[in-house]
């Protein structure tokens, strides 16, 4: 009974929960029940790590979602502003249409980096070229690109904890 009552608390949804172990390890119920607790334990990690690849997912379809809003609205922005009149003179046109040029150039980027993403998701193992680099370079390119964006807001690499200068950060990828 006590083996039925843990089975229907799993069955519920409880994957915490583990058979009890009424028998010595070396008799036949014992390694039944050993064998269905490490079957019960690999589907508790397959579960959680489910609902951390979902909650990656969701995160990162919502930093997406973001990335394109932006240039989407500074286009339709300036699209809406000519169409009411508010870009008069042939300099604020001008203005208007270079902002509209740069932010579908950003989206271009966004979306050929996306279907980058897709592809490398998609590749075999044995297709990626990976070679020995340093982190330190991917962000200094990206506090650069930052830096571009915003001059006026300061950025640095420090080192772990936000300490001293940033150290080797040496990977394959």
């Amino acid at each position: 009974r006590r083996i039925e009552h843990t089975a229907a608390a799993i069955a519920a949804g409880d994957l915490t929960r583990r058979v009890p172990g009424l028998a010595p390890p070396g008799t036949e119920i014992g390694h039944l029940a050993g064998s269905l607790n490490t079957m019960l334990g690999q589907l508790e990690r397959a579960f959680a790590d489910r609902a951390a690849s979902e909650a990656r997912m969701r995160a990162f379809v919502s930093d997406v979602s973001h990335e394109l809003r932006t240039p989407l609205f500074v286009i339709k922005g300036s699209t809406d502003l000519h169409r009411m009149g508010g870009l008069a003179a042939p300099a604020d046109a001008d203005e208007a249409m270079r902002r509209i040029e740069r932010e579908a150039t950003r989206l271009t980027a966004l979306t050929e980096d996306l279907l980058l993403l897709a592809q490398l998701d998609d590749a075999p193992e044995g297709q990626l070229d990976r070679a020995p680099m340093d982190l330190r370079t991917l962000a200094t390119d990206a506090r650069h690109d930052l830096r571009a964006l915003d001059p006026s807001r300061p950025v640095e690499l420090t080192g772990p904890g936000g300490d001293g200068p940033p150290g080797p950060a040496p990977v394959v990828a």
